[in-house]
């Protein structure tokens, strides 16, 4: 099933800030995805519909509406054991 990414502008932010191979690779891993639900995904402690996607070091947060799925952010995890959400983030 394939389905509808869609980005904040805070996405579109953090992957501006990016170098052009990780944004491929993420931009790649999303795709991938969408198209087969294949991943590398789980959600996020205390909300319902929130996700993260593992790509490398690199964390992608979004939630999912099925068939939307709206990408809210990019996040380096080197060190980090758990990724802090602001429940603002997937209104």
């Amino acid at each position: 099933m394939t389905r509808t990414a869609v980005y904040s502008r805070q996405a579109e932010r953090d992957l501006r800030g990016l170098e052009r191979t990780t944004v491929q690779r993420i931009l790649r891993a999303i795709r991938n995805y969408t198209e087969t639900s294949v991943g590398d995904v789980r959600t996020l402690r205390g909300h319902r519909s929130a996700y993260r996607l593992r790509v490398g070091v690199w964390r992608v947060l979004f939630d999912s509406d099925q068939p939307l799925i709206r990408f809210v952010s990019a996040a380096f995890s080197i060190g980090v054991s758990h990724i802090e959400t602001d429940s603002r983030m997937f209104r």
